[in-house]
């Protein structure tokens, strides 16, 4: 599918403005020119696709010739009931490509007959170093045997092109990367260098510095800190210092003889100089060590290896097998080839990912789909440090010790096989209140669509809310919406999208703020009549109210929030959990940009306006015209001097004026 076209070096600030906060111009101009081969259309890698389409590539290449089954319905958000039976990467083509005008989606076909090339679990190194040849980053989601992903990571090496092995299966998730011998990160973490009041520094070789206890300095064996305004120990000022070793959260050792310098009395600031990093990583199939296995559940601190062993045993029955999925009677052939592990009874483990593996589940593909969508655009700007190399992730508690998971050839077979037809009758009869529908609130309905919860035969109903418009810079991360939605409310054109997903679920969506002033729409009776709730706010005081209501009525609270790269989830069962009250966080050091933008309602949010304004004018950047047509390709002098006139002459007169006026540097909350 063709793309639209910028000009060399152009970004769309209107689109991308929110992930132009994390990425920055250079990153997200890298990611525009690089282009990504995706393989296998499950729905692990339909997701991946969306999230790197969304976030603006250059192009994306799908291939995968396996037909759609019943069972792909239940993972994979582009694929419908029409499309059984015909190849994946041609039913998803169309629909993925929607998601963003500028990136070009095409499928891997080649040669007059349109055959696809070669066959899709191939394990010959030249043949696949053939396929990924000129990619920045190759994703597989849909690998059969152990000699298939060898001979793609050799294919990818040889290649120098970037490597990011996902699957889930079931409950159970895998990732691998394999970004080569000696990969240069920029920038680790996204973090700006902290920057400390210097407390103390020893007239010491090597000198001691100790910060004052109001900030942890942050900082690790090998990092630089340039040390500036110091009163005393002027020969230490403007250099750049190495840290030799951490003494504490708030001291650390330099690589610097202060012995002789003039004591320490005040003002100095410590600096950290965050530089890049380079990052090694073993190909697929080396032996790995403990440290390998990046842990995300510590209440599972063994599980990584055991999930690693019963993925292993999993591809090896497959690939004896022609790729099939093993049945239940086919589970003990799949222990059988298991190295048992130090975990507990680790062979449980594998049995369960043997007997759910056919399942392609919505929110377990989404979760990995996000994460291997964030390594492969890891790849393409070479910002923020990978996972090395292997992550496993799994849900196995949420199994039900016995169940019916007997195939019925329709949308539910992926739930079905997984938890059961009873859970499947169970989903369809809830009745759940979203409250807001932005970049979560989408996701969580998709999710929501795709397992088949508040079906209308059922008696089940989702009702979504939120009293948002939609906007161009919605439309990179919220995947419900499209151009002709621009100017239509969120929560309605939500519904509507998710209402295509699954026609057999009944959605509502309404614009209604949810607070004390519309209790005469949501009371005591629409509350005690919920199944549960789940937030997708932006703001801590609404979240409060939500709370404040589902402990009153003993219902289940589902809350999340994400800022720029960092997310958080809290699950609140009554009479079980804590509350989302019980403790408080920190006040916020940021302003979400929705809220800033649509709902000013503090004075500091003013405040917070006029700043971003003024560091607009500025910042360094390359030349560009102010908003307001203003001041254009200036010095950094003249700016200063010019940018309070333009501030003065284009400020809001009141506070509902400054609706139109966007931020420019604060990260989202959504």
């Amino acid at each position: 599918m063709a793309a639209m076209e910028l000009e060399t070096g152009k970004v769309d600030e209107a689109l991308y403005s929110r992930q132009l906060y994390v990425l920055g111009r250079e990153g997200q101009s890298k990611m525009a020119s690089s282009t990504v081969l995706v393989c296998g259309l499950t729905g692990t890698g339909a997701e991946l696709a969306k999230n790197v389409i969304l976030a603006g590539v250059k192009a994306v290449t799908l291939y995968d010739p396996t037909a759609v089954t019943h069972r792909d319905l239940g993972g994979n958000p582009y694929a419908r009931i029409a499309d059984v039976g015909k190849p994946r990467a041609d039913c998803c083509a169309p629909r993925l490509a929607e998601l963003n005008p500028y990136v070009t989606v095409s499928v891997m076909k080649n040669g007059s007959s349109g055959e696809a090339m070669g066959s899709l679990h191939s394990c010959d190194v030249d043949e696949w170093s053939a396929r990924v040849r000129g990619y920045r980053c190759v994703a597989i989601c849909d690998a059969v045997s152990e000699a298939e992903l060898k001979a793609i990571d050799d294919a990818c090496r040889r290649e120098n092109v970037c490597l990011v092995a996902c699957e889930s299966r079931g409950v159970c998730t895998s990732l691998f990367c394999d970004f080569g011998d000696d990969w240069t990160v920029t920038d680790a973490d996204g973090e700006p260098g902290a920057a400390c009041l210097v407390a103390s520094i020893t007239q010491t070789n090597p000198a001691l510095i100790t910060v004052v206890d109001e900030q942890r300095h942050g900082l690790e064996v090998g990092d630089i800190v340039s040390l500036t305004s110091c009163v005393g120990c002027d020969a230490l000022n403007e250099r750049e210092l190495k840290v030799l070793r951490v003494c504490s959260p708030y001291s650390y050792e330099v690589d610097a003889d202060a012995s002789s310098t003039t004591p320490y009395v005040s003002s100095g600031y410590a600096q950290h100089k965050k530089g890049g990093k380079v990052i090694q990583h073993k190909p697929y199939g080396s032996t790995f060590d403990d440290d390998s296995f990046l842990r995300c559940d510590f209440a599972k601190f063994e599980r990584p290896p055991t999930l690693h062993n019963a993925f292993t045993a999993l591809r090896k029955w497959r690939s004896s097998n022609g790729g099939a999925f093993p049945a239940e009677k086919d589970a003990d052939a799949v222990v059988a080839l298991f190295d048992k592990t130090s975990e507990d009874k680790s062979e449980e483990v594998c049995r369960d990912l043997a007997l759910t593996s056919a399942g392609d589940l919505s929110p377990m593909a989404a979760f990995l789909g996000g994460v291997a969508g964030q390594e492969v655009l890891k790849a393409c700007t070479g910002k923020f440090a990978p996972v090395s190399q292997y992550l496993y992730h799994d849900c196995l508690e949420a199994l039900p010790e016995s169940a019916d998971r007997t195939p019925k050839n329709d949308k539910n077979d992926s739930v079905r096989v997984i938890f059961g037809n009873d859970m499947v009758a169970k989903l369809a009869k809830l009745d759940y209140f979203l409250v807001g529908a932005g970049a979560i609130g989408c996701e969580v309905l998709k999710n929501w669509s795709l397992i088949g919860l508040g079906e209308k035969s059922a008696g089940g109903k989702i009702l979504v809310t939120d009293m948002d418009r939609i906007e161009k810079s919605n439309l990179s991360r919220q995947l419900l919406f499209r151009s002709s939605d621009i100017g239509h409310a969120k929560s309605t054109r939500a519904a509507l999208a998710a209402q295509q997903l699954n026609p057999c679920i009944n959605v509502e969506g309404i614009e209604k703020r949810v607070g004390a002033d519309s209790e005469d729409v949501f009371d005591d009776k629409f509350w005690s009549s919920l199944d549960g709730v789940c937030t997708a706010l932006d703001n801590v005081d609404a979240r409060l109210y939500v709370d404040s209501k589902c402990l009153f009525h003993h219902k289940p609270l589902l809350e999340s929030g994400t800022l720029g790269t960092k997310g958080n989830t809290q699950v609140v069962v009554p009479r079980l959990t804590e509350h989302y009250g019980a403790t408080r966080d920190p006040p916020e050091k940021s302003i979400p940009v929705c809220t800033l933008k649509n709902f000013p309602n503090k004075i500091e949010h003013t405040l917070q306006w006029a700043r971003d304004w003024f560091a607009c004018g500025v910042e360094v950047h390359e030349p560009r015209r102010w908003r307001t047509g203003g001041v254009e390709a200036l010095s950094t002098t003249a700016r200063r001097r010019q940018a309070p006139h333009a501030i003065a002459a284009t400020r809001p007169r009141r506070l509902p004026h400054a609706i139109d006026a966007p931020s420019t540097r604060r990260r989202p909350r959504t």
